[in-house]
């Protein structure tokens, strides 16, 4: 994951497509949701760059938009969760990194409460913690204030 250079209490607006890579701005149509240049993204979009790091939205940890954008991403994406795609999620990143589409894969959770994901979690979850304490890491990194 990107790592934001932004303070969190920043907040920053999304890029229209078509100004944020060269590649976009060769094309009429994002391939990824369809709008046109100069337009913002649907909400949920693969292809969407952060206005911080300018890596995909979804992947990154920056979370600079206004609150109520990052809602309407996260719903976007819950909206196009399955069980599948939410397994496959915690295996990836067992411990749910805060980004977009972590936040996401939780609100599908949330939403559908699967009780065979929520074990599936818990298990892949605690797993990830012992290796982590085995390979000496802190879990949650101690924050200078």
């Amino acid at each position: 994951m990107a790592t934001g250079k932004v303070k969190k209490e920043m907040k920053m607006k999304r890029i229209p497509f078509g100004t944020e890579t060269e590649l976009s701005r060769l094309l009429e149509h994002c391939p990824g949701c369809g709008v046109s240049r100069r337009q913002e993204h649907e909400y949920g979009c693969p292809l969407e760059c952060c206005p911080s790091c300018h890596g995909c939205l979804l992947h990154c940890d920056c979370l600079v938009l206004p609150l109520v954008d990052e809602m309407k991403i996260t719903a976007a994406i819950a909206r196009s969760m399955s069980l599948g795609k939410v397994t496959q999620l915690l295996k990836s990143s067992p411990l749910l990194e805060r980004g977009l589409l972590e936040n996401g894969a939780m609100k599908w959770i949330m939403d559908h409460q699967p009780v065979e994901l929520m074990q599936e979690w818990d298990r892949i979850a605690e797993q990830a913690i012992v290796e982590i304490k085995r390979d000496g890491l802190e879990i949650y990194p101690s924050q200078e204030l």
